[in-house]
């Protein structure tokens, strides 16, 4: 058993107790002596490079220096939970997670849907949903130009000229009669159609007329007669946005008209 003598008398110190083996035990630039009584300097260097935040919250730990005892701030989350709607984010704070915590996406789904078109309004509910089939408008092979009346229009297809409203029937007209001012009168009756006129045809008693709103040309239909009976230009007489006066000859001759318009 090896021993150290130190001077001044006393036992020596027992090197047989040491139990460092080699350098790598020994802090780095500190000497101590080895089993065999020879000086060992030390290689072991502490060269960390965490800092305190990098260290779970109350865990301790050694840095690079031996001497000094340091205590983590990371915080700790644990298991964290957090439900994201359409579009949503969350931003995942730092710290320690321990692989347990879920980020769900709560998303409300919505199923697709055949929209048929009506005279009203429809609304699709899709606002924060998640679409899981197509939204489809029907379509139909009747939305033509010659199936919508003209000065209407449906869903951007204007109506055709050609297509017009009608009335048809019979009135009778009345016991007096309108002065023109350029020495002819006429008996007349009054037909409000319900829509804007642009064409009417008449048999009025004696008379055949028709018109398109700004002059109309009469026929007699009595035996005999030659060619067109008369004429009247005055269309304010006439016509008007609303109504149709059908001119007759006498009063209370029964008038059986069709008239056209939009």
């Amino acid at each position: 058993m090896g021993k150290i003598w130190m001077p001044g008398g006393g036992e020596g110190a027992d090197l047989d107790v040491i139990t460092v083996s080699d350098s790598s035990d020994v802090l780095d630039g500190k000497v101590i002596v080895d089993r065999d009584g020879n000086s060992l300097t030390g290689t072991l260097a502490l060269s960390g490079n965490v800092s305190d935040a990098q260290v779970l919250y109350g865990q301790t730990y050694y840095n690079s220096d031996p001497k000094i005892k340091r205590t983590g701030t990371m915080p700790n989350r644990g298991a964290i939970s957090q439900l994201l709607g359409i579009n949503g984010t969350y931003t995942i704070p730092e710290g320690y997670h321990n692989g347990s915590g879920k980020v769900t996406q709560n998303i409300t789904t919505m199923t697709g849907q055949i929209i048929t078109p009506s005279a009203l309004q429809q609304i699709v509910s899709s606002s924060g949903k998640y679409m899981t089939g197509n939204v489809v408008v029907n379509g139909d092979a009747n939305l033509i130009a010659n199936n919508i009346l003209r000065g209407k229009n449906i869903f951007n297809v204007a109506g055709s000229d050609n297509v017009l409203k009608y009335l048809g029937g019979n009135t009778t007209s009345g016991t007096l009669s309108l002065s023109l001012g350029n020495g002819t009168s006429w008996y007349y009756a009054t037909v409000n159609p319900g829509f804007t006129p642009i064409f009417a045809l008449a048999i009025c008693g004696s008379l055949v007329w028709r018109t398109g709103g700004n002059a109309a040309n009469y026929e007699s239909t009595l035996s005999g007669a030659s060619g067109y009976y008369s004429s009247v230009s005055t269309s304010t007489w006439l016509w008007t946005s609303t109504s149709v006066r059908l001119p007759c000859a006498s009063g209370n001759e029964t008038c059986y008209y069709y008239i056209f318009g939009y």
